[in-house]
């Protein structure tokens, strides 16, 4: 999916900033929380969890942009993180993911808005992500944001 990025009013996410380094060991148990039980778990352990932020972190899926990149924490703890990659020269969604008991309260949707806002000023005019069709919460969040298919391009 992509989206054509237009100009967006900033939304205040409590919380949220911007991923550092220290954030990996949080943001792989949050990916084993935020996917367990859903279509996109695969059975993965932490170690493999890890593996996946460090190859994300360490730019194996195109050059890691922290600077767009989000994580929101309370109580110490990151509960939502959306992790942004250059993917052949266009900004690209690699991860998206809350935590199971913070989902459906509009974390994402803040966020997501306020990584587009960052990019549309920062002269970027497109942004891509892949996901998987039967996703349905995810995928709705993605045409709430004004996403639409590749196929429909």
């Amino acid at each position: 999916m992509y989206v054509n990025l237009t100009s967006q009013k900033r939304m205040f996410v409590e919380g949220e900033r911007l991923p550092i380094d220290h954030d990996k060991e949080q943001v792989a148990a949050l990916m084993l929380d935020a996917y367990r039980g859903t279509i996109d778990d695969e059975g993965e352990s932490i170690v493999e969890a890890r593996a996946e932020i460090d190859r994300t972190f360490n730019g194996e899926y195109g050059r890691f942009l922290p600077e767009f990149s989000r994580v929101v924490v309370r109580d110490s703890q990151i509960i939502s993180a959306i992790l942004v990659t250059e993917w052949q020269g266009t900004p690209f969604i690699a991860f998206a993911m809350t935590a199971k008991a913070w989902q459906r309260k509009g974390l994402s949707k803040s966020c997501m808005i306020n990584l587009m806002q960052d990019l549309y000023e920062s002269q970027y005019s497109i942004l891509r992500l892949s996901v998987t069709t039967t996703n349905l919460p995810a995928v709705n969040l993605y045409v709430s944001l004004s996403f639409v298919s590749q196929q429909n391009a």
